[in-house]
C-alpha cells in the first residue's frame, strides 16, 4: 500500500530508477506482447502511455 508518504516517495524513486535504466539500455528489446517489435523510442512512448493510464486512476484522499 502507498498510504504512507515514505512508501509513496520510495515508489517514485523506484519508478524513476526504472526509467533511468530503460533510457540507458542499448541492447536488444524483446517484442512487446501487444504491439510486436518496437524501436527504443516507440517502447518509451508505450511506457509513458502505460504510466499515464495508471496515473489517471489516482484520486486524492
Amino acid at each position: 500500500p502507498l498510504a504512507e508518504p515514505a512508501s509513496q516517495a520510495a515508489a517514485l524513486q523506484r519508478l524513476q530508477a526504472a526509467f533511468e535504466r530503460f533510457v540507458a539500455h542499448t541492447g536488444a528489446l524483446q517484442p512487446h506482447f501487444a504491439y510486436g517489435a518496437l524501436s527504443h523510442a516507440e517502447y518509451a512512448q508505450a511506457h509513458v502511455l502505460h504510466l499515464y493510464d495508471h496515473l489517471r486512476l489516482i484520486r486524492p484522499a
